[in-house]
């Protein structure tokens, strides 16, 4: 009786869980039907993944919908209207340093890439080549075309740096306790309410930084900070 008891209540548990993610996607802004996820996934993927469509493990596309604004995955900014967007959630501990993959309605076929496409991270990417969203957000399949791991770990360098980061201007200062006379190469995405926004990640180069001085650069694209790398 007491195991029948336990059985239940996980039961009601799942109910629950159920209508409270029912809530959150349809109040959504632009977002459509669920994607279907692939068989092979295993019980601790689907608790990870809130919906989508799962390219790798931890790995998953999900709310296909219209853009229309500056196209920002080639840093043109182009006016666009309509075309193919979609969300990307890693939710697993891999850290993407590039990704390339295709999403299949019954209609259309949608190509997308993604870059620094970090554990823990959610990404708003644009169709790389401007293709109209059709209106279907049922994906009949998906396919993870090309995938690159960092081959070092993306990091801040804390113990070289600390940074400042408002209304779109860096400071970077050196607190190494010397001079950096090499390259420093900093990596940043664009942001939004929903984490990164845009597959791209840009790039601003600072070529040395004097002990405790502070460099300043400006971008408007820059959200977060997602990488930085020193005499490499």
């Amino acid at each position: 009786m007491k195991n029948k008891k336990i059985i239940i209540a996980v039961a009601a548990l799942l109910i629950v869980a159920a209508a409270v993610t029912a809530v959150v996607i349809h109040s959504k802004k632009n977002n459509t039907d669920t994607f279907p996820t692939t068989s092979a996934q295993t019980a601790a993927e689907k608790a990870a993944v809130e919906t989508g469509f799962v390219l790798a493990p931890g790995l998953n596309a999900s709310d296909l919908f219209a853009y229309s604004g500056e196209f920002v995955e080639d840093g043109s900014n182009e006016a666009v209207e309509n075309i193919a967007a979609v969300m990307i959630r890693n939710t697993g501990k891999t850290d993407y340093e590039y990704i390339e993959f295709t999403l299949k309605t019954e209609k259309n076929e949608y190509s997308f890439k993604a870059s620094s496409v970090l554990a823990g991270t959610v990404t708003t990417v644009l169709c790389k080549d401007k293709k109209a969203f059709d209106g279907d957000g049922k994906v009949a399949s998906g396919e993870l075309t090309l995938e690159s791991e960092y081959a070092a770990a993306p990091s801040l360098r804390d113990d070289l740096f600390k940074l400042y980061l408002q209304d779109g201007t860096l400071n970077i200062q050196n607190i190494s306790g010397k001079d950096l006379d090499g390259s420093i190469v900093v990596y940043y995405k664009g942001a939004d309410e929903n984490g990164f926004f845009g597959g791209i990640t840009y790039r601003m180069t600072i070529e040395g930084l004097k002990k405790d001085s502070i460099a300043q650069r400006h971008s408007e694209h820059i959200g977060e900070v997602v990488n930085i790398t020193y005499g490499e």
